[in-house]
């Protein structure tokens, strides 16, 4: 039976890479120069990640076989421990979006700029666990033995959020950005001996792919079996999957640039971080409707025992937090309504990072107020009244209108005889929940765009795509 200090003693296991990551990470000299680092990050990263999916994959394993003999036991006692194992999935799971956290900031150093990329991967489904068995300790290999390939810096999407499109993505130095993603497929041929097969696809005209010719072929004293029907259909159909996210990224048209300031309440945050205590709840406005509410609970050197602590849903008295918002409330506006969220929260066991945005470890918070929130030493709660965005958008001269539970049905602006329509305006106003963004700046971004959009469209019926990208 799996008990509760194995669990605190798995997570705890990682921390010490986790803290070692986002050392690493917030130092800029190192990243710039220490490549024995670099390359050593993910291997690092990946490692700790598959020891908290063993403890996952063992924590429901047994909660599997208990249910399959449910009848051998007392219901009172089944209960209980069922209740127990769901704590404990719940804490190895906070701690596996931990990591991802983590490898977002990583990966966003090399991806940042391929925002059309991004947006292929972001159609393929996240997986929450690395690949067991036989295909994860391929993938652990490769990224471990495999660095520095054809001159490439190789990524791992595995311990990433928002890389989901095949294994591997390829970036080249020389070109600056992504050349090619691949796929790989490992095959257990007897005793050590595993098979490896690795499908590339390259972006056009990509330097990558004649240096790959180059390069020689490995040594080996048995020829390749290959794989069975069924895998080969499946990387056949992954390949080209693949092949179509490159040549979108590299045939579409030239895409317009749109500059906007974003005012983002970085100072907001970092104030209630620092004034956290475990005797009350800290609030702070960012912007005129956020607030920010930060909680320290008793320290707690462990962060199995913090992550423990979480799964069993954690509360702190709300009634201070009813009375601080009427500070967001305006008795000019008849739609107030209030979305209570959090910031740092990897509960599902991945970070909330919005298409384009920056990852919560490059947020320019200090050092010390950072690492608190990452590592679950202080709870940061969101409590949004969007009402003062529509208000804004209002007075620029777009319609909102507002349906059930208080969600934007639709957003509209009359130009020249002509509607326009803003579709899926709820990523914008997830940008002042979840990036901190001014709502004045939102709006400002969307008349902008307006205007831009409707020069381009010149009084004919057009579709326009408005992909948002923050920067430092």
């Amino acid at each position: 039976m799996i008990s509760r200090s194995d669990v605190i003693a798995a997570i705890d296991a990682a921390e010490e890479t986790f803290s070692w990551c986002f050392a690493f990470l917030r130092d800029a000299d190192g990243i710039a120069h220490d490549r024995p680092n670099l390359y050593a990050f993910q291997s690092k990263l990946t490692h700790a990640l598959f020891k908290l999916n063993q403890a996952y994959r063992a924590i429901r394993a047994e909660r599997n076989l208990l249910i399959s003999r449910k009848v051998r036991y007392k219901e009172a006692w089944f209960r209980a421990r069922m209740a127990q194992l769901d704590q404990y999935a719940k804490a190895v799971t906070f701690a596996i979006g931990n990591g991802r956290e983590l490898g977002d900031g990583f990966a966003w150093l090399f991806y940042r700029d391929e925002t059309a990329l991004l947006e292929e991967h972001t159609r393929h489904q996240r997986q929450l666990l690395l690949p067991p068995n036989v295909g994860g300790l391929g993938e652990r290999t490769f990224i471990d033995r495999m660095q520095g390939f054809a001159g490439t810096f190789i990524l791992y999407h595995a311990i990433t959020s928002f890389l989901r499109l095949g294994d591997f993505s390829f970036f080249d130095p020389d070109s600056g950005r992504i050349e090619t993603i691949a796929e790989l497929k490992t095959r257990h041929i007897a005793d050590d001996h595993y098979e490896f097969t690795l499908a590339f696809s390259f972006g056009r005209d990509s330097p990558l792919a004649e240096r790959l010719r180059r390069t020689p072929e490995p040594t080996t004293s048995q020829p390749a079996l290959g794989l069975d029907s069924v895998t080969q259909h499946k990387l056949d159909r992954q390949v080209h999957q693949m092949t179509a996210a490159l040549q979108k990224r590299d045939t579409q048209p030239g895409r317009s640039t749109l500059n906007a300031p974003g005012n983002f309440h970085y100072d907001a945050l970092d104030k209630v971080i620092r004034s956290s205590t475990p005797r009350a709840m800290v609030f702070g406005k960012a912007g005129n409707g956020l607030l920010l509410a930060a909680w320290r609970p008793r320290p707690q050197k462990s962060l199995g025992k913090r992550m423990m602590r979480n799964a069993a849903s954690l509360t702190k008295p709300m009634d201070p937090l009813r009375t601080q918002v009427e500070n967001i409330m305006s008795s000019d506006f008849e739609d107030n309504c209030l979305f209570v969220g959090s910031l740092g929260n990897t509960e599902n066991g991945f970070p909330t990072m919005l298409h384009g945005a920056i990852p919560l470890v490059w947020w320019p918070v200090e050092n010390a107020e950072l690492r608190d929130l990452l590592f679950h030493h202080v709870h940061v709660t969101t409590v949004f009244n969007p009402a003062h965005l529509w208000n804004r958008m209002r007075s620029k001269g777009f319609t909102v209108t507002i349906g059930d539970r208080s969600r934007v049905r639709e957003v509209t602006r009359r130009i020249n005889g002509n509607t326009l329509k803003i579709h899926h305006f709820q990523h914008f106003q997830q940008l002042v929940e979840y990036t901190l963004m001014d709502d004045g700046a939102v709006a400002d971004l969307l008349d902008a765009f307006v205007q831009q959009a409707t020069a381009v469209a010149n009084q004919k019926p057009i579709r326009i795509g408005l992909h948002t990208r923050l920067t430092l």
